[in-house]
């Protein structure tokens, strides 16, 4: 499934009714009720239900995880996470790229821009290197730089608590002035921490 975003929950659960397997961009859902619906679908049909991330079987994030599961990084205290890039830095009547104007009409793109276009990919590998780690609490702070854009968010800060005391941080950013591409995953360890961009990883 490669429409829309809001398109994806209703897509998914169609095809799963007809008896099909789903692979789904990203995001799968924008409602804690329409994925446990998914998830309560899937597990009656018994079908597979996937979310492509580019990254996910980088080799060297699966180094990263051999290491967190081995204890080679001691106690896991810290987890930063960024993905920003400046394409979106021009008003909403200036965007020329077919490619951005979708993603910022909240018609097409959901009720969110850089938290459920960029930084899902981000979490989903930090879950990835870290699996253990669960979400006790967050703060997220979303803001609309680009004024035209509003009520969509070009921008977010999120602070995140985990369950056994670890903390981390999630920078999301489309009006990153001047970056080509910035998509970095950092865990910090009591003895060692592991670090990964997608530019130079």
């Amino acid at each position: 499934i490669a429409t829309p975003h809001p398109f994806h929950a209703k897509q998914a659960m169609l095809m799963m009714r007809h008896g099909k397997h789903v692979i789904c961009e990203k995001p799968l859902f924008f409602e804690v009720a329409q994925g446990e619906e998914i998830q309560k679908l899937a597990e009656e049909k018994n079908r597979f239900v996937g979310v492509c991330y580019g990254f996910s079987g980088h080799p060297l994030l699966m180094q990263m995880r051999k290491m967190v599961e081995n204890g080679a990084l001691g106690t896991i205290n810290m987890v930063e996470l960024s993905y920003t890039h400046g394409f979106g830095c021009d008003a909403l009547a200036d965007v020329k790229a077919e490619g951005q104007k979708w993603r910022v009409d909240p018609k097409k793109s959901g009720p969110s821009f850089v938290l459920g276009d960029l930084s899902t990919h981000t979490f989903y590998m930090s879950e990835l290197v870290c699996p253990q780690f669960k979400l006790k609490q967050l703060l997220c702070d979303r803001q609309s730089f680009v004024k035209s854009l509003a009520p969509l968010e070009d921008n977010a800060y999120v602070l995140m608590r985990y369950e056994g005391g670890a903390v981390g941080r999630m920078w999301a950013s489309a009006v990153n002035a001047g970056c080509m591409d910035g998509h970095h995953v950092r865990i910090v360890g009591s003895k060692a921490s592991v670090e990964w961009s997608d530019n130079q990883p």
